[in-house]
């Protein structure tokens, strides 16, 4: 998706021309130590600030402390975003369509984080 992707912050380097490549339908999660980038590079994502990031792309951000701890973060995401019902509906038509043969994948398919 994006070629050559450098992010810098006060001196700091994040990313040093790196390539962010992401398929459609999958989810993808950020694991590394602290003070890497992990936040800083969601975060561009989310706002759009990265050049050339696709704009139909959705990126959510579920922060490392969570208000009800008694919930698994998977559940809170869900609970909490009020388009996993749409985003499902597009799902099934698209599978639909593509079971009917009458679509193809690059004519409807959105690609979620």
């Amino acid at each position: 998706i994006v070629k050559g992707l450098s992010i810098n912050i006060q001196g700091n380097v994040l990313l040093e021309d790196a390539d962010l490549l992401l398929y459609c339908g999958h989810r993808y999660g950020l694991v590394g130590k602290n003070g890497i980038g992990k936040s800083t590079l969601l975060t561009y994502m989310s706002r759009l600030a990265i050049p050339r990031y696709p704009k139909h792309l959705k990126t959510t951000m579920l922060e490392q402390e969570l208000v009800d701890a008694d919930q698994e973060p998977v559940d809170w995401i869900i609970k909490n975003n009020i388009n996993v019902e749409t985003l499902e509906q597009e799902e099934n038509q698209i599978l639909d369509k593509i079971e009917k043969g009458t679509n193809s994948l690059e004519d409807d398919a959105r690609l979620t984080l």
